[in-house]
């Protein structure tokens, strides 16, 4: 529907970029204990 379309369309032009650093902290340096599982680019981390 129109909804579901605005937002996949927001989602997919919006351009976020985070700092190496913020990233490391934010995931624990990286830690195994807070990897989701693994997607199309790469590790996914909570």
């Amino acid at each position: 529907d129109d909804a579901s379309t605005a937002i996949i369309k927001a989602i997919t032009e919006s351009h976020l970029s985070f700092k190496y650093e913020d990233l490391q902290t934010a995931t624990g340096d990286f830690h195994p204990s807070n990897k989701l599982g693994q997607g199309g680019f790469g590790s996914v981390y909570k």
